[in-house]
């Protein structure tokens, strides 16, 4: 939707969308990859803890340093409440909900927390200009073999590559917004890459729990009606991960894939 001058409008909420065609380029480039920046930093955290992640003054924090500190801001953003008031119980959660004998039913849960997929059409006007230009290539290519001028045949085929590159990109930009519905495997295969998360809360120090809350993508809502804590777990937090399933590895976008359960602090 665009104004007077063609500009894209704000809408109500005072957002103004990029444009489309910005939108496929930046994806078609590999610029934007459907992973949000908060990602791309736990991301790099895991890989380099120790790296130097933030100057700024006298402060300067490491990337384990600046998660430690925005996993705490995060508690004590939305727990109203004593930390070993809550551990616990959101420990026992997690171990029961992980613990083997448990495994099949929580993969289960998150199987089907996952909305359904829906296929984009193949009506859509970008897969109907890819039909076009591929029908055109054949008359052109055709044309060429026939003895038409190579410099003009060769024009029309560089022009239809473009067009059909424009309309890959369209599709590709609108694939990456439909999030990718797991497998079972693919799931086993997410929850197995996080490890024995049972022996970890029971063993770990206070710093590797937050790694593994972190993994499962925790989030803590205290609802001081109820005086209750609602606790999810969405491991679409893992979106881009490469998954290896019957010996191939390819990159997935999991939609979100939840469990949750109502704890009582102590």
């Amino acid at each position: 939707m665009t104004g007077g001058t063609g500009e894209p409008e704000p809408s109500r909420t005072g957002l103004v969308p990029w444009p489309p065609e910005s939108v496929a380029r930046y994806v078609a480039a590999g610029y934007w990859e459907g992973r949000p920046l908060g990602a791309r930093i736990l991301a790099v955290a895991d890989a380099l803890p120790d790296a130097e992640a933030l100057v700024g003054g006298d402060v300067r924090l490491t990337y384990r340093e600046l998660v430690e500190r925005a996993d705490g801001a995060a508690l004590r953003m939305h727990v109203y409440l004593r930390e070993d008031a809550l551990t616990d119980p959101l420990d026992t959660w997690l171990a029961s909900a992980f613990a083997p004998q448990r495994l099949e039913h929580t993969i289960t849960t998150l199987a089907d927390a996952q909305p359904v997929a829906h296929t984009p059409a193949t009506g859509t006007p970008a897969q109907t200009i890819i039909t076009e230009c591929d029908a055109k290539l054949e008359r052109y290519r055709a044309a060429l073999d026939a003895g038409a001028d190579p410099t003009v045949v060769t024009a029309w085929i560089t022009q239809t590559q473009a067009d059909r590159a424009r309309a890959e990109a369209e599709l590709h930009a609108l694939a990456g917004t439909t999030p990718h519905r797991l497998t079972r495997a693919e799931i086993t295969a997410l929850v197995t890459a996080l490890g024995d998360i049972t022996a970890v809360l029971r063993d770990a120090d206070p710093a590797d729990k937050a790694k593994v809350y972190r993994q499962l993508g925790l989030r803590l809502n205290y609802q001081p009606e109820t005086q209750t804590v609602r606790a999810e777990v969405d491991l679409s937090a893992h979106r881009g991960e490469m998954v290896c399933v019957r010996g191939a590895t390819r990159t997935v976008t999991p939609p979100p894939m939840t469990i949750v359960k109502t704890l009582k602090p102590t």
